[in-house]
């Protein structure tokens, strides 16, 4: 069993689950992350320090996977579930998690979140990718999707027009998103076209903790919320 406050508890043990199929699982009253995002009550957008916290939460979570050798492969809002009115947040559903480091298994997850090289490589093929890298990338995605209500774009391939002009332009997402420079220079740092140069788990958390401002509006109930963008 997977013990983490950032990760939906199970709390049957090896006895129980050999006996029966049922799951004792922790109460999250609040659904999951896509539907607090979508929702009339989004909670997130101008409200800097939960933004913080709740993202706080989900690097640590997955921090402690990689630590214990497990690699989601499939990060996204409606993978996490939420309590505390939005301000506890548990990530949930491993169907796709790998002890691989490495693997060939391309195009797992949802399209949205995925990293170039897991859909097989940005300009060439490649050979595998990078797990623990891919889920990094994954969790820049929902930042856009806590600080903005939207995605950064459709798909991380050159076939994506915002995806081509962010690569080209390293600044663009702040001509199409109400984002703080602090948080376009974390998004940069998770965006490494390079899985090798991208953020570690430990100094995304640093970076973090250091933002005041995660965007440049101050509350707006629904201005940004698109459900169709969110994937």
């Amino acid at each position: 069993m997977l013990s983490s406050p950032g990760r939906a508890r199970d709390d049957q043990d090896d006895a129980d689950r050999a006996r029966s199929p049922l799951q004792i699982l922790d109460y999250c009253p609040n659904g999951d992350l896509f539907s607090m995002i979508t929702g009339s009550r989004q909670p997130y957008i101008g409200h800097d320090r939960l933004i913080t916290s709740v993202f706080l939460q989900l690097i640590d979570a997955v921090e402690h996977c990689h630590a214990l050798g497990i690699f989601h492969r499939d990060l996204k809002p409606e993978n996490v579930l939420c309590a505390q009115g939005g301000g506890q947040l548990l990530l949930a559903d491993f169907g796709l998690a790998t002890s691989e480091r490495s693997s060939k298994d391309f195009g797992c997850g949802s399209t949205f979140y995925m990293s170039p090289e897991c859909q097989g490589g940005l300009y060439e093929k490649v050979a595998a990718y990078n797990t623990a890298a891919n889920d990094t990338w994954s969790l820049g995605v929902i930042l856009v999707n806590l600080t903005c209500g939207r995605n950064p774009w459709r798909q991380a391939s050159v076939a994506d027009e915002t995806f081509r002009a962010f690569v080209a332009d390293g600044n663009f997402l702040r001509t199409i998103l109400p984002i703080s420079r602090a948080c376009n220079d974390i998004l940069k740092a998770i965006f490494r076209l390079e899985p090798a140069e991208r953020v570690a788990l430990g100094e995304l958390r640093q970076k973090v903790k250091a933002v005041r401002r995660w965007n440049m509006v101050r509350r707006p109930a629904h201005c940004f919320l698109a459900r169709v963008r969110l994937g």
